[in-house]
């Protein structure tokens, strides 16, 4: 079937070449001079048909469509990949700049993005920031006319620009409705929403093989999904600070747990040198000073050795129960 102006045209004139032909060998025994116009009529047809052809073969590259144009005029016709004549003479007809369909990957981080406060959690930060990366495929619609033709009109660095903000538009949206906590574990319900906003289908499944989109873009989108939400700016900041007292909460936990052992140690070797008036707090107060936390001097008193010195070595080198069985 002809696809353009120029091919309907070179079709109508072939039928009157062969229409001329068909009148000359009819009439060739009756009148020779009608007859002889005819095939003169129908050679020339022919020749303008060749030099038309010539003039007006085109070709759509692979991977691509085009719309045709009649008098600059574009009308609804997609014209797929291969040869096509279309008269550029005078700007008769003529085909738009081929439009590739091949898939355009898209994606983008949205940043700081602000969510709802939290309310009735001691421990929670009021509102807080995201950042939302989001991925989505596309192509023209090259099965319907109509909508290639929008796509044509908006041109692709529009269409572009328009998923891009429409799709900045819903997530900022959806920012307001929830917290950031909920936020950070919305990726499956914040890439339904889009899919259902841009498409009107409800899951990414519906998507494969292409869905129109809704927006009046004139595209086939193939995948629309959140890819990945985190916490930024002072949301960020804060849950590395809290990182950071946890991990000091941590080390004076052990801190403190090593004091314990190192007083008991101290108190059981004060004991075993037959000192009765040592308590608990003295023996911590020993403890300090060895760990370089307080300033104090320690006098030995009964025995040659001091009882800090063996309480740290009994701390540190625990006598085994063999030898302990030895003694006794």
């Amino acid at each position: 079937m002809p696809r353009t102006f120029t091919e309907w045209f070179m079709v109508v004139l072939i039928m009157v070449a062969f229409l001329c032909g068909f009148y000359s060998l009819v009439n060739v025994n009756y009148d020779e001079v009608s007859s002889f116009i005819a095939i003169l009529v129908a050679l020339g047809i022919i020749i303008l048909v060749v030099m038309i052809a010539i003039e007006s073969w085109k070709n759509v590259p692979v991977g691509s469509v085009a719309l045709p144009t009649i008098l600059g005029r574009r009308y609804p016709e997609i014209i797929k990949e291969g040869w096509v004549f279309a008269l550029s003479l005078f700007n008769i007809e003529n085909i738009i700049a081929p439009i590739s369909y091949s898939f355009k990957e898209e994606k983008d981080t949205f940043d700081n993005i602000s969510c709802a406060l939290e309310i009735g959690s001691g421990n929670s930060m009021p509102g807080g920031l995201v950042d939302v990366d989001a991925a989505w495929t596309y192509t023209p619609d090259n099965r319907d006319p109509e909508r290639l033709m929008l796509f044509v009109s908006k041109g692709a660095a529009g269409i572009d620009r328009a998923i891009k903000a429409k799709i900045g538009e819903i997530i900022k949206h959806k920012g307001e409705k929830i917290t950031w906590g909920e936020y950070v574990l919305a990726k499956e319900s914040v890439s339904a929403e889009l899919i259902a906003l841009l498409t009107e289908k409800k899951s990414p499944s519906e998507l494969i093989g292409g869905v129109p989109d809704t927006m009046g873009w004139g595209v086939l989108f193939f995948q629309i999904a959140v890819t990945e939400i985190v916490g930024s700016g002072k949301l960020q900041k804060t849950a590395q600070d809290a990182a950071a007292e946890e991990l000091e909460r941590k080390r004076e936990e052990a801190n403190i747990a090593t004091k314990i052992l190192l007083t008991n140690a101290f108190l059981a070797g004060a004991k075993a040198a037959g000192d009765t008036s040592m308590s608990f707090e003295k023996a911590h107060e020993n403890v300090q000073v060895l760990q370089g936390l307080a300033t104090k001097t320690i006098v030995s008193s009964g025995g040659d050795r001091n009882r800090l010195v063996e309480a740290v070595a009994a701390f540190q080198n625990p006598p085994s129960k063999k030898a302990s069985e030895d003694d006794n």
